[in-house]
């Protein structure tokens, strides 16, 4: 099949903005063929304009969700950025259930948006169980766990892992501890998989019905996204934090043009970031 036409990583770029709100980059050519090329043969199209009328056809779910889930980025791994995972073991959650104890609360709420296959919910449930121990099962944990990609969350749901995406781990002891070996790999354990919730959500529409969360995570995701939605999506989590929450959100993302919104501190390395007014709204 020819290289991909100018006109066609156009049409293409648009359906992927449309279906996930993705920003192709400038190499959007090579990874639209490196990631799509084969779905032209598997639905017998003719090139990428066909690919693009189909998709938006009312009937075609399934091409649209395996367009989402090649495009999308599934690099993940249990404790992804070991400060992230210090700053919650060691300062973040512990201070949050003092904070509910003073409150006499024991009613805990994590979102893990774009969880991709599960690994990072997962590790937030370990380190959840390792710091209160026996004490777990007076609380009422629950974290929602969310992407857009449908095969994603399948995956995630069943707390199935291959031996290679459990080697990678950077605490594997940890996950071997809370896991159970099964055919070609690890199952997490009933414990963790009763605390997470999965669902398939874009974070493009509405997600107010999720609820108010404790603890949100929103890591390396934003990234793909345009300014306008970014800003966007970072108003309307604000809304979804309780004021005393905490937000997490990549490693190598800042929020330095919603300032008005967070506040930020530094622990263990990782930063923080907090409600800085319930009010704001984004430049």
């Amino acid at each position: 099949m020819p290289p991909i036409e100018a006109n066609e990583a156009r049409m293409v770029t648009e359906l992927v903005r449309s279906l996930c709100g993705v920003e192709l980059g400038p190499t959007k050519g090579y990874l639209i063929e490196s990631r799509l090329a084969s779905l032209l043969s598997e639905y017998g199209l003719d090139g990428y304009e066909a690919l693009c009328h189909r998709a938006r056809q009312i009937a075609e779910h399934s091409l649209r969700t395996a367009i989402v889930d090649r495009i999308t980025t599934h690099e993940t791994l249990f404790f992804r950025d070991k400060t992230t995972f210090d700053a919650l073991q060691y300062k973040v959650l512990p201070a949050i259930f003092d904070e509910k104890a003073s409150a006499g609360s024991r009613h805990l709420r994590v979102w893990s948006a774009a969880c991709s296959t599960g690994q990072e919910p997962y590790s937030v449930a370990m380190i959840l169980l390792e710091l209160l121990g026996p004490s777990a099962n007076s609380w009422n944990i629950e974290i929602v766990a969310t992407d857009i990609s449908e095969p994603a969350v399948q995956k995630a749901s069943s707390g199935r892992f291959q031996s290679h995406e459990l080697t990678r781990s950077s605490i594997q002891g940890l996950v071997e501890r809370y896991s159970d070996a099964c055919d070609d790999g690890r199952q997490m354990r009933k414990a963790l998989r009763d605390m997470c919730r999965f669902q398939v959500l874009d974070l493009q529409r509405d997600f107010s019905l999720l609820g108010s969360f404790d603890l949100i995570l929103c890591r390396n995701v934003l990234i793909y996204f345009d300014a306008a939605l970014r800003k966007d999506i970072l108003y309307r989590i604000a809304q979804r934090l309780l004021p005393t929450g905490r937000f997490f959100v990549g490693s190598t993302e800042n929020l330095l043009d919603c300032s008005n919104l967070f506040s930020r501190e530094e622990h263990c390395g990782a930063s923080v970031h907090r409600l800085a007014s319930l009010g704001a709204t984004p430049r």
